[in-house]
């Protein structure tokens, strides 16, 4: 009996699920605002954009958050991926559970599309909003690619309410060394009283032995003023024999002592190339030591997905970790039957 009603439920949330994705396609495909304008105008109104994107595959992975005071697994979250031809993904629905109303409510989504490269082109991001139940517009992002197959340029747009339109913001012009690798990213952003762009941060990347990822960025600030880049960062990085980021540390320039000051710094060890364990630790000046601040401990299934996250903050009282928050990650919405809390992790 118990199968059998599982089965049953499965059936009824897939169906959900199905539908749902289909609401939030058709409401991209026909609403008038901006981007999804542009979606409207490619399709017949009488076809489904979710068929037209030919999405085959919807994948939905549930969050569950430790409750302390029930002392069990609680719904928190659950993200549904849609994917086309080649695992290609096209959308992402976040919705959040509400305990009082039994329900999910939407929470979060995006929306991409490729070129005929498999080249991803478009990223719409939108919040729900439930006081107007709809979708509100936050950021589009667009790409532009070299004749090379490299992104070299990153396009973000910010959605004006008051007006309808969405209005370009922030440009990311990337330059390539001879290697294939990234050797400069150019931010620049968009004046409207001016109409025209101007230079605001670049970073430019350090390769030690001249492959691989790189050892080190230079953050510059550009001043307007005396028209000439200034210093205002560094990151360090380090990486294991795999390839993978061991430690990164960030330093601010102090323009009156001519000197870089520690300020921020990422530990993360590894289980092979998964993750499991990441520190952020932040400089004392007084002490001139670097101290814990926050932790996330990660584990992961047979198959390598995540299945459970533990965000800690370190207590100085107790000289100790202390659990903030646990998320279990799973393919199945109900753990009634999953009481016991992980084990602490050292």
């Amino acid at each position: 009996m118990k199968t059998q009603t599982n089965n049953n439920w499965h059936r009824r949330n897939y169906m959900k699920i199905f539908l749902a994705i289909q609401i939030m396609f058709l409401t991209l495909a026909f609403t008038s605002e901006g981007f999804a304008q542009d979606i409207s105008q490619r399709i017949s109104n009488t076809e489904s954009l979710f068929e037209q994107m030919k999405v085959y595959k919807a994948d939905t992975n549930y969050t569950h958050k430790w409750n302390e005071d029930s002392s069990r697994w609680e719904l928190y979250n659950r993200e549904i991926s849609l994917y086309k031809e080649k695992n290609q993904l096209v959308g992402t629905l976040n919705e959040r559970w509400e305990e009082e109303d039994l329900d999910w409510e939407n929470y979060d989504r995006t929306v991409r599309s490729y070129d005929e490269r498999g080249k991803m082109i478009e990223n719409l991001h939108q919040q729900w909003s439930p006081e107007r139940s709809k979708w509100m517009n936050l950021q589009l992002k667009t790409f532009t690619y070299d004749r090379l197959g490299n992104k070299s340029e990153i396009l973000y747009h910010e959605w004006q309410q008051a007006v309808g339109q969405w209005f370009s913001t922030v440009r990311y012009l990337i330059d390539y060394n001879i290697n294939g690798e990234e050797s400069e990213v150019l931010i620049k952003v968009y004046s409207p009283a001016t109409d025209s762009w101007s230079n605001d941060t670049r970073y430019s990347f350090i390769y030690d032995d001249g492959y691989g990822s790189p050892d080190k960025a230079l953050v510059e600030s550009w001043n307007g003023f005396d028209q000439e880049w200034e210093n205002r960062g560094m990151y360090d990085m380090a990486y294991n024999f795999r390839g993978k980021k061991v430690k990164e540390s960030r330093a601010t320039w102090n323009e009156s002592m001519r000197k870089w000051i520690n300020g921020i710094r990422y530990l993360m060890d590894y289980d092979k190339k998964l993750l499991t364990t990441e520190i952020e630790q932040r400089w004392d000046f007084r002490s001139s030591e670097w101290n814990n601040a926050i932790r996330n401990l990660f584990s992961y299934d047979k198959q390598g997905e995540i299945k459970e996250m533990v965000e800690e903050r370190w207590d100085r009282e107790q000289d100790s970790w202390v659990t903030k928050n646990i998320y279990l990650y799973s393919d199945l919405k109900d753990l009634q039957d999953t009481t016991q809390k992980p084990e602490k992790k050292e």
